[in-house]
């Protein structure tokens, strides 16, 4: 059986706020809340809170503004005094301006009122309360790193055999900082992702990660455009194959640089640098360094 008196002990409870004081915020003009801090939002369940910021009374509607020091963006409620009690009035802000992905608001929120009419006659014009009134952490749903949005596509951009009379020292490639090739972004909705050639995708439970590798087999069987383009695709619509290459990556193919040096095969093949070609030993194990060098005399032999 409930001890005497707990139903009117609600009456003077702080919820849905932390701390609550009547003698500026009346107890009974907000009865419950709920808020979801959304992807853009920047929310932290261990710092971040969400308060009460101002009330705007007029003779007609009532407006309750809360804020979060998670971003700047305001969460306004407005609705009429004459509303009845137990009314539920819902608001989101906007969506985040600096992503073109986003299309759903950065946080939104419920408040459910009580008695308004009566309750704000004591309250001024304008009341700014701070961060006197926190909302209870409870009632606070923090979406942060909850899903996938969107999906953007790109692709490194691709290592490219410069022509032969160009004298240039052979350009230093930084791998972990190279410039990334963007073939579509904001991918949302029913997305599939199909294993193409030699590709394998595999998806982590665990981790909530899939993975795209490159598998020699796996995948599609045969890809039309990948082998009319002597195993390459285009980066992107507009990139075009170098002059005087089959390839977009310029050059020779891979497998003469494999199996063969320039149509010589055999169990020993010395490699000896041409009109301002250097060749030495390379930074991988078991490699050798062929590069442009102006530094060496002669013109370019055809």
């Amino acid at each position: 059986m409930p001890r005497p008196g707990f139903y009117n002990d609600n009456a003077y409870r702080a919820y849905p706020f932390i701390e609550y004081s009547g003698e500026t915020l009346p107890y009974g003009l907000i009865v419950d809340a709920g808020f979801i801090a959304g992807l853009d939002c920047g929310f932290d369940s261990e710092t971040h809170t969400i308060w009460i910021d101002t009330v705007v009374v007029t003779a007609a509607a009532v407006e309750i503004t809360f804020r979060t020091d998670a971003n700047d963006a305001p969460l306004v409620f407005s609705f009429l005094r004459a509303v009845d009690e137990w009314t539920t009035i819902y608001s989101e802000s906007e969506s985040a301006a600096d992503n073109e992905c986003a299309d759903e608001p950065i946080w939104s929120g419920f408040i459910v009122v009580g008695e308004v009419d009566k309750i704000v006659t004591t309250l001024a014009a304008t009341t700014t309360f701070g961060q006197n009134f926190v909302i209870e952490p409870g009632r606070i749903q923090n979406l942060a790193k909850s899903y996938v949005r969107s999906i953007n596509v790109g692709n490194y951009a691709r290592l490219v055999v410069p022509p032969c009379d160009d004298a240039a020292e052979s350009e230093v490639i930084d791998l972990e900082n190279r410039e990334i090739v963007i073939n579509a972004t904001c991918l949302k909705n029913k997305i599939r992702l199909k294993e193409g050639y030699n590709c394998r995708i595999t998806q982590s439970d665990f981790v909530s990660t899939i993975f795209v590798t490159a598998a020699r087999g796996a995948g599609q069987s045969f890809d039309e455009e990948l082998c009319e383009n002597h195993g390459e695709i285009p980066l992107d619509q507009n990139e075009s194959k170098p002059a005087g290459s089959l390839f977009y990556s310029g050059g020779p193919a891979c497998k003469d640089l494999i199996f063969t040096i320039n149509g010589v095969s055999g169990k020993n093949v010395n490699i000896v640098g041409g009109s301002n070609i250097a060749v030495g030993v390379g930074a991988a194990p078991n490699s050798i360094k062929i590069s442009l060098n102006s530094n060496l005399q002669g013109g370019c032999n055809e």
